[in-house]
């Protein structure tokens, strides 16, 4: 692993540059939920999501709408971590935010196999080689043959993860370790 580009605050005007904000923000949010820090939970998660709402309008005025359908699917992923968040540290109850998380996760979840098994291969979201290079400016390539970029191989990474989080949510070890190992897989 090698550095060949020097650091700029131009990295952040770029697409890759918006996820990594976004990242960070949601790191924070989960940050403060493990503190119990009440209003600062709930200003990164907003944040958050509202920040994913942008990185989605872009996508949409790109018309680029694989990206547009995956950032509303990773969108409500995002909503029901924040919701369940929302009932631990607002309420001091995991029973009362967990339950609706959980079927907002599964709706996410829904979302992105429908895009793999049916969306993809049926050609209802087609592939845009062109305004995909917006989007693959990290230049790594997929070593499976239904991923035709890096892009839609870290998008499979958010079903497993989301999968990992449902679980979690659900209190269910099983499935839980069933999606944690890919999603540790796919992140090596």
């Amino acid at each position: 692993f090698y550095i060949t580009t020097a650091w700029s605050p131009q990295i952040y005007f770029t697409v890759r540059g918006a996820e990594n904000f976004h990242i960070y923000l949601w790191i924070a949010k989960d940050l403060c939920w493990a503190q119990d820090n009440v209003e600062l939970g709930m200003i990164f998660g907003s944040l958050a999501v509202l920040w994913l709402l942008v990185l989605a309008y872009h996508a949409l005025r790109d018309q680029y709408f694989e990206e547009v359908y995956m950032l509303l699917a990773m969108s409500l992923w995002l909503l029901g971590n924040y919701v369940w968040m929302e009932g631990e540290l607002v309420n001091g109850d995991d029973a009362i935010g967990a339950p609706a998380a959980g079927h907002v996760f599964e709706t996410a979840g829904a979302m992105i196999i429908l895009y793999h098994i049916f969306l993809r291969p049926v050609g209802l979201i087609k592939y845009n080689q062109a305004k995909a290079k917006i989007y693959e400016s990290a230049g790594l390539i997929s070593r499976f043959e239904y991923f035709q970029t890096w892009r839609q191989y870290e998008h499979s990474h958010t079903l497993f993860w989301l999968g990992k989080d449902w679980s979690w949510n659900t209190l269910n070890p099983y499935s839980w370790v069933f999606f944690l190992i890919p999603t540790v897989l796919i992140a090596a």
